[in-house]
């Protein structure tokens, strides 16, 4: 474990040298329901964003990834915040598509959200307002990976109605949560 976090790491230096921020995390990418691993993400906050790489047992040919940001993860239920969390106003969550065309195209999968960016939120489906990133420091972050196939909707809804119930659908997708520090 130790082994793959260092090529991780290791892996992930063009991007972090890249960036002037100290606030670098490495983080387990995990079945939802945390039983099996499957790969790992690398999270840098900058100033106005936030860049990240996954590294994982699929192609970035068949996945895609979307941020899943709580810009009050204090009003959560639990920490770290959870799917329930969602519909929650008070925590401002979104979920947004990472640019998989961009994605493919950076040689390493490179991702990057600005502050106050929200194409293509979720968010409106559920009846909720979309924030985008409000404060890169603050929030939390959690990077969800699916098979390519899956619909990022539909998955929220079912998981989110089925976490009670032992969640059968939720390990269609991985998480991998970034909280913030201090």
């Amino acid at each position: 474990m130790l082994r793959a976090i260092f090529t991780t790491v290791v892996g992930c230096a063009a991007l972090i040298s890249l960036c002037e921020a100290a606030d670098t995390t490495v983080k387990p990418l995990v079945s939802f329901d945390a039983s099996r691993a499957a790969g790992y993400t690398l999270l840098v906050r900058k100033e106005s964003s936030i860049l990240a790489r996954v590294e994982s047992e699929a192609s970035r040919n068949d996945e895609q990834v979307w941020w899943l940001v709580f810009n009050n993860p204090s009003e959560c239920a639990s920490s770290p915040c959870s799917l329930q969390d969602i519909y929650r106003k008070e925590t401002r969550a979104d979920l947004i598509p990472v640019d998989h065309e961009q994605r493919i195209r950076s040689k390493a999968g490179d991702m990057c959200l600005t502050a106050g960016s929200q194409a293509g939120s979720l968010m409106p489906r559920f009846g909720m307002s979309s924030s985008g990133l409000v404060d890169v420091a603050k929030a939390e972050v959690q990077l969800l990976v699916a098979d390519a196939g899956e619909h990022m909707e539909s998955w929220v809804r079912r998981a989110s109605s089925d976490v009670m119930q032992g969640c059968a659908s939720c390990n269609q997708v991985k998480v991998a949560v970034h909280t913030p520090r201090g």
